[in-house]
């Protein structure tokens, strides 16, 4: 080959390659500055109307601003639920999912993030994890419920909420229901940026109770690998339950049988349960 041909097709290789990294780079460029502006108002969905659940009280987070906040406790005695809804979800949306639950022996409670039913303000992640906090606060220091006797359930964006609370506190155990590996890798799969929200699979890592994963076999939201990667990371006894033919949401009524057993065998983990 002539010299002067080899160098020619050389510097048009050279100039392709630099043009197709360029085109990569600012594409790149454009995902990470999108995560960062856009990326909570895809996390959070609030439903457009605020709906008021009957018995939603409101409690204040430790900024001042108030949280709407359900809860049904006879007796202190009994394993009670703190239940994290999910995005698109409000107090006015889960009472039938609360009432199962109480059906099954469990006092239960919930709450709203900020922007959501009667709650102040407006959504975010940080706001969102002391929301969490100070549900959990009010279920233990207020309503008198030891924590050996608080299980902490959330269903997808309140599974995030839910492993925070087992992490900062010492509830008796922890379900999460159609749960993340982090909110980046719902939409990418892999970690392909240099951050991350809501990161569970690091932040399983820190657990120090035992685990219940619920996760839908059809679900097309946030497919059930990432549960798998969530039982695989966890420290703790951690157990993975695949509901056959469920969705993203609708887990307990597809086979409400075997939600109820797998809820069951799973109190049979926790010392207190146990006990009574």
């Amino acid at each position: 080959m002539d010299p002067e041909a080899g160098r020619t097709i050389g510097s048009v290789m050279a100039r392709t390659f630099w043009s197709i990294a360029r085109v990569i780079a600012v594409c790149y460029a454009v995902i990470v500055i999108y995560a960062l502006l856009a990326s909570e108002r895809m996390i959070f969905q609030p439903p457009a109307a605020r709906n008021v659940q009957d018995r939603v009280t409101a409690i204040e987070s430790r900024d001042g601003e108030r949280i709407g906040f359900f809860s049904d406790v006879t007796d202190i005695h009994r394993m009670t639920i703190l239940f994290s809804h999910g995005n698109a979800e409000d107090l006015s949306t889960v009472p039938g999912f609360l009432e199962e639950l109480s059906a099954m022996g469990f006092n239960t409670a919930s709450y709203d993030y900020r922007g959501y039913g009667i709650s102040d303000g407006t959504p975010s992640v940080k706001k969102g994890y002391k929301d969490a906090e100070a549900a959990y606060r009010y279920v233990r220091d207020t309503l008198g419920i030891p924590e050996s006797r608080i299980i902490v359930h959330g269903r997808s964006l309140g599974a995030a909420y839910a492993l925070h609370q087992a992490v900062e506190f010492k509830p008796a155990g922890l379900i999460m229901e159609s749960g993340f590996t982090s909110a980046y890798r719902v939409m990418t799969r892999r970690a392909v940026l240099p951050f991350d929200k809501l990161n569970n699979l690091r932040r399983i890592r820190d657990l120090r109770c035992p685990v219940l994963l619920f996760h839908g076999t059809e679900d097309r939201v946030i497919p059930a690998w990432h549960s798998q990667k969530l039982q695989q990371a966890a420290p703790t006894p951690a157990t993975l339950v695949l509901v056959n033919g469920a969705g993203h949401n609708n887990l307990y009524s597809t086979d409400p049988e075997t939600y109820q057993t797998s809820l069951h065998q799973f109190l049979t983990t926790l010392p207190a349960a146990r006990d009574r």
